[in-house]
């Protein structure tokens, strides 16, 4: 009997030296999850926490002390005496002062650790300036300036009539530009959903491919808590009279309106958001209103069984009715159209069009066993315009976009980003005529973290083809022999070093590319007596840009700020541009 119990005795002490621990860690405030914190065991074991913000660890012995880290929250050291469920509450911030990105390398970094130009748009600052239109927010930037919808970032693009754009535009990580014009319709994205719009600085080509030629604007949507949130905002506002009379084309001052609603949860495995917005301009200008309506919002899925996988649905759409004119009547009568506002007249520069904005966004994320991360995203984006009065001009485009990336942290501090692309564009107009292009690539990133010191280089290899023709994307690896390479190679690399507690040093280097649009190579029309020809042999846009940039947090009592200093090189060949010139007909 005694042989027995010493025995059981003994089979059982391995249980008192090792064991399995499970918990969660959430907001202290919140009570929300935490997704993505990394928990450190002192004997050496670490997880990350998933979409339900739960772990597990394998411990040698106990008691093991756990340190809990994640961005924008308190380091929290637990000592646990026994195998069980562990519950981490993180609290708020050290310093108000650190800030967290996502556009620089596709996952969450304190804004101060970036090599590269990044500001944040916070969206305190849209709600209390009654923005409403993205444009208008990112216009409170410093170095960038927009001009009737076209964005340039230090001074890196001019005005292009709306066709094209070196500024990339990313709703949720993915590019959102147009399959005929390649450009952004600033008001069609759903700024009341924003977490934060991220405005990064200089060529970024690398990570998100063509476009991302003069910067990126990039915004993430506010995923739901637990706990409902319900906002709805009401805004009018009013045009005063012109200082000249001969301006003035109006009895009664135009005005805008806008109402806003939005709506989200998160229950257990299912969550959504939802928003509206009715907008009215009457405009400054005579008949340059605008009407639109819009819709959007995303559903979210997190299954029981598989805690390590996020799936979910966005979807946005925007109908609006717009008039627009090009030349106006003269120096007196500024803000009318020439011609006159009689569409059916050939003179007359007005054009009043209907849009629709559709965009249908499905995506799914897992975390393996290894605590590697997948991510697969995908895009239909369909846009029609039907001029009113003149169908002869319609057009339709159609995007269908595909992303995966794949990232892995190792234990020494490296980070390494990979993955690949496909974007095909289907153009049906009797504007552009019908065309289709194709765009895919493979991109990696490697970003090493070293006490004070960051390090980051990437390379992507871009294929780019249009209506079936090759060549856009050729590199000339020896002009002896004339060896080209079908895709074209885009790199990027920096540093940033931390000076002291709040002030630190970046340096960067990266290579920009843009392929023309369909719009640009084949439009053909007139606006009143002006005639817009097309350029069929027009080259893809290459740059490059470079700076070193120092940032220096600042607390003076209850106020708080960042100052940034940065000197910047940009540079770029084969720039496309509308130009005003006289064509004699053919004889």
């Amino acid at each position: 009997m005694r042989k027995i119990l010493f025995i059981l005795c003994l089979g059982a002490l391995p249980f008192f030296a090792f064991g399995q621990l499970t918990g969660v860690v959430t907001d202290l405030n919140s009570g929300e999850a935490i997704i993505g914190a990394k928990v450190f065991a002192s004997d050496g074991n670490k997880a990350i926490t998933n979409f339900d913000g739960e772990f597990t660890l394998k411990t040698t012995s106990f008691p093991v002390t756990l340190v809990t880290k994640m961005l924008q929250y308190t380091t929290d050291s637990t000592v646990i005496d026994s195998p069980g469920k562990v519950k981490i509450k993180l609290g708020e911030p050290v310093t108000d002062l650190q800030m967290v990105v996502v556009s620089a390398g596709r996952r969450k970094q304190a804004i101060e650790e970036v090599p590269v130009s990044i500001e944040i748009i916070k969206p305190e600052l849209i709600d209390n300036k009654g923005i409403t239109s993205l444009d208008q927010a990112i216009e409170q930037t410093p170095g960038v300036s927009t001009f009737d919808g076209q964005v340039s970032i230090r001074g890196g693009s001019g005005f292009s009539y709306g066709a094209g754009s070196r500024v990339l535009l990313l709703w949720n990580g993915m590019p959102l530009l147009s399959a005929y014009a390649g450009d952004t319709q600033w008001n069609a994205i759903p700024i009341e959903q924003a977490a934060q719009i991220e405005v990064m600085k200089g060529a970024s080509s690398v990570l998100y491919g063509s476009g991302a030629l003069n910067g990126i604007i990039a915004i993430r949507e506010l995923e739901p808590g637990t706990k409902p949130v319900t906002k709805l905002k009401v805004q009018y506002g009013v045009y005063d009279n012109p200082r000249r009379a001969s301006l003035k084309w109006w009895d009664t001052n135009p005005m805008t309106q806008q109402i806003e609603f939005y709506r989200s949860q998160m229950f257990k495995n299912v969550g959504y958001t939802i928003s509206s917005t009715l907008f009215h301009d009457d405009g400054y200008k005579n008949e340059e209103f605008e009407y639109r309506g819009r819709v959007s919002g995303t559903l979210y899925y997190r299954p029981k069984k598989w805690k390590k996988v996020k799936a979910g649905i966005g979807y946005n759409y925007q109908i609006q009715k717009t008039g627009n004119f090009l030349i106006w009547e003269s120096d007196s009568l500024g803000y009318t159209p020439q011609g006159g506002i009689d569409t059916s007249d050939a003179a007359s520069t007005l054009t009043y069009t209907l849009g629709h904005r559709l965009f249908i966004d499905p995506y799914l994320k897992i975390i393996d066993k290894h605590n590697n991360r997948h991510t697969f995203k995908n895009r239909i984006y369909y846009v029609k315009n039907i001029i009113i009065g003149n169908e002869d001009q319609n057009s339709i485009g159609t995007v269908y976009n595909n992303d995966y990336q794949f990232q892995k942290s190792y234990a020494n501090g490296l980070t390494l980003t990979s993955g690949a692309s496909s974007l095909y564009n289907a153009v049906n107009s009797a504007l552009f005529g019908d065309h289709s292009s194709w765009n895919s690539a493979i991109f990696t990133q490697i970003e090493h973290h070293m006490g004070n010191f960051d390090f980051t280089a990437g390379l992507r290899l871009e294929y780019f083809q249009m209506d079936g023709q090759r060549g856009d994307s050729d590199f000339l690896i020896a002009k002896k022999d004339s060896t080209v390479l079908p895709f074209y190679p885009v790199a990027r690399s920096g540093f940033h070093y931390k000076l002291a507690e709040y002030t630190h040093l970046r340096a960067s280097i990266g290579q920009g590319i843009r392929y023309p649009a369909v719009g640009e190579r084949f439009i053909q029309t007139s606006v009143g007596a002006l005639n817009i020809f097309p350029n069929a042999d027009l080259r893809p846009e290459i740059g490059w840009a470079g700076e070193i940039g120092i940032k220096q947090g600042v607390r003076i009592g209850d106020w708080k700020g960042m100052l940034d200093i940065s000197g910047f090189i940009n540079e770029y060949q084969n720039m496309i541009e509308f130009t005003f010139g006289i064509y004699n007909p053919e004889d």
